[in-house]
Parts: C-alpha cells; structure tokens; sequence
C-alpha cells in the first residue's frame, strides 16, 4: 500500500520534471510486481497506471494532477456508454474506429451547435406534448362522467320498471282480492253454486 501510495502522491505533481516521472514510472512497476507476485489480476486502471500515466504526465503540458480521479471516473462512465453501444460491432478496431470517429463528430463546433438547436426544439415539443396530454385527460375526464351520467340513468330506469312492476303485482293481488270477496258475497246471496 506505500508503493501506490507513494505513485499516486507522484502522479498528483504539477509540471512535474523528467527524473519526476522516472521516479514515478519505478513506484508504479514495483507496485505493480508487489500485485502481480501476490497473485492478484491486474485491472485496466493498474495497467492504465503501469503503461500510460507516465507518458501522459510528460506529454499533458502541467502535468495530469487536476485530471485525475474525477477524469477518470467520468471517462470510465463514457467509456462504459460506448462499450455498450457498440458491444455488437464485432472486433474491438471495427469499435475504437466507430467510437474514434463519434468523439470526433462531438467536438465539432458545427455539431455542438446543431445538437443545442435541436435540444431547444425538442423542449419546445415537451412543452406541447405536456398540453396535449393534459388535453387528453381531460376527454377522458369527461367521458367518465357522461358514463356515469348514463349509468345513472339506466339504473334510474331498471328502478322505475321494478317500481312498476310492483305496482301491477299489487293491483292484480288487490283484483284477485276483489274478486275473492265478489265471490265470497255470491255464495252469502245466492249460495253455493256447483257448476
């Protein structure tokens, strides 16, 4: 832990000298030959430190100490985004060749600005997309009530009809009645016919 303790405290330096990065590149193999002979699997950020941050210190005018970890965790995070958009590309130079040429396009200050139009058109449509969907609720809004409306009416119909038909039951018991007592008073007047 004191060797890569040691190599990330270097990488940190600014305009850092060449007998610096000499220094640096010995703390980072040794670091290194510490993992490789305790059996541990050499990850793509130690062999990122082992091969290339050396190179990029001298090369990167200031050095790469305001860069470093937020710069790589956001890379990784790009990098993650490329590597499954293009997964399905087939060889990994078909890959860095496709994704060589996206990051081109990015940079590009007519591409940039193209992208910025078309982000600004597409709030636009967002705003007129929220409207109509609020449009939409509202036909559905009212669907709902001419539904229950109806609804109620017919449930105000089947009521009414079972009303009625009550009604004619009892006015048929009350015939029925009537005619029980008509003929309960013909047999007291005229007595039991037998027909």
């Amino acid at each position: 832990m004191k060797l890569w303790d040691g190599a990330f405290s270097d990488i940190h330096m600014q305009n850092p000298s060449v007998e610096h990065c000499q220094s640096t590149q010995k703390r980072i193999d040794q670091a290194i030959a510490q993992i490789r002979s305790m059996g541990f699997s050499i990850t793509p950020k130690m062999h990122g430190m082992e091969k290339h941050v050396v190179t990029q210190m001298q090369t990167i005018p200031g050095g790469i100490g305001k860069l470093m970890e937020h710069w790589i965790e956001q890379y990784h995070q790009i990098g993650h985004r490329f590597d499954m958009a293009y997964c399905r590309v087939g060889s990994l130079t078909g890959q860095a060749a496709i994704r060589s040429s996206v990051e081109k396009r990015g940079r590009n200050p007519r591409v940039q600005m193209n992208k910025q139009f078309l982000l600004e058109k597409f709030v636009g449509r967002n705003k007129k997309r929220s409207a109509a969907i609020a449009n939409d609720e509202k036909k559905i809004h009212i669907k709902q009530e001419r539904r229950n409306e109806a609804l109620a009416e017919i449930l105000v119909a089947i009521e009414s009809k079972k009303i009625e038909a009550i009604r004619q039951k009892l006015k048929v018991q009350e015939d029925l009645d009537e005619l029980d007592e008509l003929a309960d008073l013909e047999t007291k007047l005229f007595g039991l016919i037998v027909a």
